[in-house]
């Protein structure tokens, strides 16, 4: 699958301090942020380059990434797993962010404890992540993937001749098995009121903010307009797309 583009990492870096701004957080030049689920660290480098004490966690980096110089000087570092911990001490960061993670945590519960224990007092987080309820899961491009992960949905649609990007040249059965293996074991999507139970007990604030984000997001911009007549919007656009989540410490 090919990596995103820089002008994607940088469209993500401006909707995430914009949203923030929105949401009346500011993100002065010089604060701390950890990209919580970094990929190879591509945002975390245009952060930086930006005058941010910027860093990067994930479960793993590509051998190219860990020859690079943010790896080696210990800008990007790898989550431990056994007992999970994100690798920063208590109280480091003023923003923690995540961008099309969450749909791959298998414990909410720990995880945003942990992001809990490295933000500093009075310290923000914004999530953005696609929602359960999604038309089309977008890495598989099932329709209705999110909820229904049976093998036989899969191979339908197989059948019908959707593989999606990384299962080009499979047969039927080969992508429905590649497909069905993807969804259940690195995928998680949770709904609205199960988010909610798993991240309450650790944030001062928790806040969907849908509203926020759509205002700078290319493809809800324009939805954004139509939510000044119709307020429920926003709702709508968090319980079938993107759910885009504001934590204060």
């Amino acid at each position: 699958m090919s990596q995103p583009s820089l002008q994607v990492y940088a469209d993500c870096r401006t909707m995430q301090l914009a949203t923030l701004r929105n949401l009346g957080h500011a993100v002065p030049v010089g604060a701390t942020i950890l990209d919580f689920g970094c990929g190879q660290g591509d945002l975390v480098g245009l952060y930086r380059r930006d005058g941010f004490e910027a860093f990067g966690c994930d479960i793993a980096f590509s051998p190219e990434a860990e020859r690079g110089d943010l790896f080696v000087n210990g800008v990007l570092r790898k989550i431990e797993s056994n007992p999970y911990r994100v690798p920063f001490e208590n109280d480091t960061f003023d923003l923690v962010l995540s961008n099309g993670v969450f749909e791959h945590v298998q414990d909410y519960d720990t995880a945003f404890r942990e992001i809990r224990r490295v933000m500093k007092p009075g310290g923000v987080s914004l999530h953005v992540f696609p929602s359960r309820y999604s038309p089309i899961e977008r890495h598989t491009h099932i329709p209705l993937g999110t909820t229904i992960q049976s093998y036989g949905w899969l191979l339908f649609w197989a059948a019908m001749g959707l593989r999606g990007p990384t299962r080009k040249g499979l047969s039927a059965r080969q992508a429905a098995r590649s497909n069905h293996r993807f969804l259940k074991d690195s995928t998680h999507y949770l709904s609205r009121a199960e988010i909610l139970r798993s991240v309450r007990p650790h944030f001062s604030v928790v806040r969907f903010c849908e509203r926020e984000f759509m205002m700078h997001s290319p493809r809800g911009r324009q939805i954004a307009r139509m939510s000044r007549i119709l307020p429920f919007i926003p709702f709508l656009y968090g319980a079938a797309r993107n759910r885009a989540l504001f934590l204060v410490k």
